[in-house]
């Protein structure tokens, strides 16, 4: 987390589930980190694999099709189809990090 003053850094209220909240404190206390900075961890481990990731026409990625004598742009049926894949990647990858964090400790297959 960058290092603003506390009154510059964006907030956000959340309304918790019973029980995340004891769970967001047992992992913040096995990890040192304070609660809020476990949370920021969470999302940031969360986001990062998609932070970067854009199937669309601007993306500035280090391949460059001028260099590829193959290269073929896709038709928009198939663009439209890979973006509902990764929409779908990512909605089950919401899912099963949901299912992870949130576990019970012992029942999670994670050390404590």
């Amino acid at each position: 987390m960058s290092e603003r003053k506390q009154q510059d850094q964006d907030k956000f209220i959340v309304r918790l589930p019973d029980g995340m909240r004891d769970a967001i404190k047992e992992s913040a206390l096995r990890n040192s980190r304070s609660m809020n900075s476990e949370i920021v961890h969470a999302l940031e481990q969360y986001l990062s694999p998609w932070r970067n990731f854009d199937p669309g026409p601007d993306d500035e990625g280090s391949y460059d099709p001028a260099e590829d004598p193959n290269y073929q742009p896709l038709p928009p049926e198939a663009r439209e189809a890979l973006r509902a894949m990764i929409d779908q990647i990512k909605d089950d990858a919401e899912r099963r990090f949901n299912q992870w964090f949130w576990a019970e400790p012992n029942s999670s297959g994670r050390e404590e």
